[in-house]
């Protein structure tokens, strides 16, 4: 696991209300319910059992998810690079919008992500 510092700085009120207003959205609403809620919570499960193959296939679900629904919270130079990750079982979840442009990657390995940072020719900030 690491964070990937996207050098993009954001305004965190509107895409707060962004993600407010996609609740008005009946189709997003439900598709929030019935896709990113047990996702999530897989994920979390996943993680407290440790039981890493189920986390990986969860995240990607939250993954794709957050790719076609938060567009517009995804900094522009990035993406590509998150959903094109995924090929290399490289997973890069959007952190809350604090303003500071911050991702964060996983993968099953340190070497799967250091293998794939040096390919795309992204700097890793690692996390201890």
């Amino acid at each position: 696991m690491a964070l990937i510092d996207t050098h993009t700085t954001s305004a965190t009120g509107p895409l707060v209300q962004h993600f407010i207003d996609l609740f008005n959205l009946p189709e997003f609403e439900q598709a929030f319910q019935k896709q990113f809620v047990p996702a999530n919570n897989a994920c979390i499960e996943s993680l407290l059992n440790g039981d890493q193959q189920h986390f990986f296939l969860n995240l990607e679900q939250l993954i794709r998810f957050e790719v076609y629904h938060f567009h517009r919270m995804i900094p522009v130079n990035f993406h590509r690079v998150i959903s094109h990750a995924i090929c290399s079982k490289v997973y890069i979840k959007l952190l809350g919008s604090g303003g500071g442009g911050f991702l964060l990657a996983f993968a099953d390995s340190q070497n799967v992500l250091d293998q794939w940072s040096k390919k795309c020719g992204i700097e890793l900030l690692a996390i201890t």
